[in-house]
């Protein structure tokens, strides 16, 4: 059985989405891994140090302001945090939602003790 289907019993909130995964440590990697295994494949990473990091997995890293500043908001664009710190989840959090993406979820996927937010 397909581990999205285990989470999202319902609804997989993440078929046919256009998403990006906040944060490209090891929570990032392991998030982009564990879905692209359910096939969903992520767009990107979103990172403050993205000019260090360039790509991971692949995939290009970006800085939050590059994204944020050109968001379309949207049913079929969807940000993933997948961060380790919880405080940092918080910090990320209301970036996000200063930068006008007020819906969210949130979700304790694919980690014991970390946690995802679904922007």
């Amino acid at each position: 059985m397909k581990m999205t289907k285990d989470i999202f019993p319902n609804e997989n909130p993440f078929k046919n989405k256009k998403y990006y995964i906040y944060g490209s440590g090891d929570y990032g990697a392991l998030t982009a891994i564990n879905l692209e295994k359910n096939g969903i494949k992520a767009y990107g990473f979103i990172d403050k140090n993205a000019e260090k990091i360039k790509t991971r997995l692949g995939l290009p890293v970006f800085k939050p302001e590059d994204i944020l500043s050109s968001w379309e908001t949207g049913k079929n664009n969807k940000i993933i945090i997948a961060v380790k710190n919880s405080e940092l989840i918080n910090e990320i959090a209301l970036i996000l939602i200063n930068a006008g993406l007020k819906k969210y979820r949130f979700y304790t996927v694919f980690f014991r003790k970390g946690a995802c937010w679904l922007f």
